[in-house]
């Protein structure tokens, strides 16, 4: 069938009007669909040789640029990002977008594991990337699907909870007698007495202690 609704809603074209030519795009309404389907099918027999729109060949490389021209750069993070995205696309030898999979990206990752690279890490990779496909996707940029849609983030195991002995606890304060700020020790002792968070202790006030109580 040339034009199939998507489970999303959506409406895909795929049209083959002449043997070995053949068009597929997506669009949001069924009318577009068919305009689309329509008009390859009256401008390809007008013109053997006419084509809708020349095929994505760009690198992952230059939709980087792309995405840090047209919406990274509004990130607090960019700079830092930027350079992780730059190194990530050197390491998948910058493949063009529309043919990079979930298991090129499966497979980088396996490899980056078994060089001791922890699963924090290589989870924030598969974000980062998948955010850019997903963003320049609604900015119109591309029209391919976001390859990296379904796949999964690593399973992370959380860490048991450690105490500090008498030992690391007396080290502890000898270093933070050591430095400038004079309220340091005394906040980290309200914090090791009490249990509250440091911003908790920070912002305490005259009034909410006495007695030698908190309030």
């Amino acid at each position: 069938m040339a034009i199939q609704q998507l489970p999303d809603g959506r409406w895909r074209v795929d049209v083959e009007p002449i043997k070995g030519r053949r068009f597929r795009k997506t669009f949001k309404t069924k009318g577009e669909a068919q305009r689309f389907e329509a008009t390859c099918r009256s401008r390809l027999i007008e013109s053997p040789q006419w084509s809708p729109k020349p095929k994505d060949r760009r690198r992952l490389s230059e939709l980087v640029d792309c995405w840090g021209r047209l919406h990274g750069r509004s990130l607090a993070d960019y700079e830092g990002r930027r350079v992780i995205m730059d190194r990530m696309v050197e390491r998948l030898r910058d493949p063009v977008a529309i043919t990079f999979t979930a298991t090129d990206f499966a497979e980088y990752r396996a490899k980056r594991i078994a060089t001791g690279i922890s699963p924090k890490t290589l989870n924030n990779e598969l974000s980062y990337l998948r955010a850019l496909f997903n963003e320049l996707r609604r900015l119109g940029e591309i029209e391919f699907e976001n390859p990296l849609a379904l796949l999964r983030a690593i399973r992370l195991q959380e860490r048991e909870l450690s105490y500090l002995d008498a030992q690391q606890i007396n080290r502890l304060f000898q270093v933070l007698r050591s430095m400038t700020h004079p309220h340091v020790e005394l906040i980290a002792m309200i914090c090791l007495v009490t249990g509250c968070r440091w911003g908790e202790a920070q912002g305490l006030t005259i009034s909410r202690v006495g007695d030698g109580m908190l309030q």
